[in-house]
């Protein structure tokens, strides 16, 4: 029943932002899909690791990767279905409680509560940088197959080294 409970906190929180953001309607429901389960990969693997950096990184993961699911379902912009979704992750109770802490001058206590925001911050960017670089990755591979070349060679190309595409250049003026 709790976790019921954060389920539809969660979601009241994402269909929230998502309208803030002025996200399509249409996208609200897989946002929301997305950023309930993340957050119940969030809630396993803290219940398995009894870490909040790791169990955030995870949930970010899955995030990103049912928002790029979607997003080649949908063809919308791939912010459309994280940014909702990854909203109950950031650490504004850590940033707060660290503020708190220096304004009591228990320094200590600070820096516990900054360093845990820190990490919570990083693995939410480290997720979110690793789902974008397959991304990226899958997407380049895709374009060079529809091309005839392979990824390498479109690499080769894009450094400026490749002979058959050379670009015309301007005439230059003498004065």
């Amino acid at each position: 029943m709790m976790i019921l409970r954060e389920l539809f906190v969660v979601n009241l929180i994402i269909y929230g932002f998502a309208f803030v953001f002025n996200a399509p309607l249409k996208t609200l429901p897989k946002a929301g899909i997305g950023g309930s389960v993340g957050w119940l990969v969030y809630l396993l693997t803290q219940q398995i690791t009894g870490s909040v950096i790791i169990s955030t990184f995870t949930g970010t993961l899955m995030i990103a990767l049912l928002g790029d699911f979607f997003t080649t379902q949908d063809r919308k912009p791939l912010t459309v279905f994280i940014v909702p979704g990854i909203v109950p992750f950031v650490p504004g109770f850590g940033i707060y409680n660290t503020m708190l802490a220096m304004v009591e001058q228990d320094y200590p206590m600070a820096v516990h509560h900054g360093t845990n925001t820190f990490f919570v911050g990083l693995s939410i960017a480290l997720a979110l940088t690793i789902m974008l670089s397959i991304n990226n990755y899958r997407k380049t591979k895709k374009a060079a197959k529809t091309k005839g070349k392979s990824p390498d060679v479109l690499a080769h190309a894009l450094e400026g080294n490749d002979d058959s595409q050379t670009i015309p250049q301007a005439p230059q003026s003498h004065r």
